[in-house]
C-alpha cells in the first residue's frame, strides 16, 4: 500500500514537472520572440518539494537531539533514582521485604515498563540485602560500566 502511494506521490510531482517545463519553455519563447532578455531560471516544483521535505527531516532530527541531550541530564538520573526508592519503599510497607527484582515494582502499571532501565539505557543494578531486609541500587552512569566514578549509589539497610 505504501509503494502504491509513493508511486502515486511521485507520478503527481512528475506531472507538476511537466506542466511547469511547458509553461517556461512557453515564457522563453514569448520573451525571445519580444526581444526581452532571458528570465531567471527557475527550480522545478519537485525540487522545492525535496528541499522542503529535506528541511524538514533535518529539523526533527535536530530536535530529537536537543530532547535526547536533556534526557541525559545527570540531575534527571538523580530524580528517577529517588522515585525508584519511593516504589520500592511502597513494596517494602505493603509485603515486609524489599523485592527480589526491580522489576517486580511494575506491577502491570504501563508508566513504570522501563523503571528498571536508566537513562543511558542501561539496567540498572540492583540487588536485595539481609534477605529482604535492604538493598542496593546502582545506577551504572553514563559508561555503563558498575563500580566506576559516575555510578549513583543507593542502599537501604
Amino acid at each position: 500500500m505504501q509503494f502504491l502511494l509513493e508511486l502515486f506521490a511521485d507520478l503527481l510531482l512528475c506531472f507538476e514537472d511537466l506542466k511547469f517545463s511547458k509553461k517556461e519553455r512557453r515564457t522563453r519563447k514569448l520573451r525571445e520572440i519580444k526581444g526581452l532578455p532571458p528570465g531567471p531560471i527557475k527550480m522545478v516544483p519537485s525540487a522545492y518539494y525535496r528541499i522542503c521535505v529535506g528541511a524538514v527531516v533535518v529539523v526533527f532530527i535536530i530536535i530529537l537531539f536537543v530532547l535526547k541531550v536533556r534526557y541525559h541530564d545527570p540531575a534527571k538520573a538523580k530524580e528517577a533514582l529517588s522515585d525508584i526508592e519511593e516504589l520500592l519503599a511502597a513494596e517494602y510497607t505493603y509485603s515486609g521485604v524489599y523485592p527480589e527484582k526491580l522489576t517486580a515494582v511494575i506491577r502491570n502499571n504501563p508508566l513504570r515498563a522501563n523503571i528498571h532501565i536508566d537513562f543511558w539505557d542501561n539496567e540498572y543494578f540492583y540487588e536485595p540485602l539481609n534477605g529482604g531486609k535492604g538493598y542496593l541500587l546502582i545506577c551504572k552512569g553514563k559508561d555503563g560500566v558498575l563500580n566506576t566514578e559516575d555510578d549513583l549509589k543507593r542502599a537501604q539497610n
